[in-house]
This record gives C-alpha cells, structure tokens and sequence, in this order.
C-alpha cells in the first residue's frame, strides 16, 4: 500500500510504479484525494487487479481469463450502458466508491458480444461507440 499525502497540492505531473518484476507504469496528471486502482498480468496471463482505500490494506483481485479489448474513459465520464447482441443492457458505474470492490478500474470490458457502448459524463454528455461494425 502507498500513501501520499499531498498538503494542498491539486494534482501530481507523474506517478511511476516499479512492479517487483522490474517492470513501470507510469501514470500522468493524477488528480489529488482519489483512490488509484493499478494492475498488472501474472505469469498465466491474468490480469491483476491492485486497490487500496485511504489508510487501509492493500488488496490483490485477480481477474480470470482474458478479455479481448478494454474501452478507457474519461475522468468526468459517470456511466456507461453497454449493449450485448443477446439485446441485454449492462449498466457500468464509474465513479470511484467506497469499499474496495466499488472501485472502477475505469476501462469498460469488450467481450465479443458487445455491439455498442454509450458513455454519459456527469454533465449529461452522451458519446456513442459503435462496436457492431468492424473499423475499416
């Protein structure tokens, strides 16, 4: 688990993580007072999913089998509605809550049944992604 404590500073130019591995990450403009939930791949290829609150512990998830794409959001974006081909709605909330699992990792997942994904930021912005048709 890492801490910081910032004083009254808003934002950080640049966070940088040495994974034991030897491995970086190098996060940019992290905004201050917010829960940052970085992951990394093991060695069969799982994503691993790392979360800490506050003060509190830090927890290891690790994600099981591969999801083919991952679509990124914005930092204002507030939802997300995604569509399946089976014509199932899943809503995704992306805020950041208060328990570990609460905690987007702010990326929605792209299985292969996914047509479409409509992200709504919290001013009530709507962007459309098409997934149905293959890009050109």
């Amino acid at each position: 688990m890492a801490h910081f404590g910032l004083g009254d500073v808003k934002s950080v130019q640049q966070v940088r993580i040495i994974w034991p591995n030897g491995k970086q990450q190098i996060l940019q403009n992290v905004a201050a007072d917010q829960v940052l939930t970085v992951w990394q791949r093991d060695a069969q290829r799982n994503r691993l999913i790392f979360a800490t609150q506050n003060r509190g512990p830090l927890r290891v998830f690790e994600q099981r089998g591969m999801v083919p794409r991952w679509l990124p959001v914005r930092s204002d974006d507030a939802y997300a509605l995604v569509r399946f081909q089976n014509g199932r709605t899943r809503r995704y909330e992306l805020y950041s809550g208060a328990s570990f699992m609460s905690q987007s990792v702010r990326q929605i997942p792209l299985t292969k049944d996914v047509i479409s994904v409509e992200i709504v930021n919290f001013k009530g912005q709507k962007r459309l992604f098409d997934l149905s048709v293959p890009p050109a």
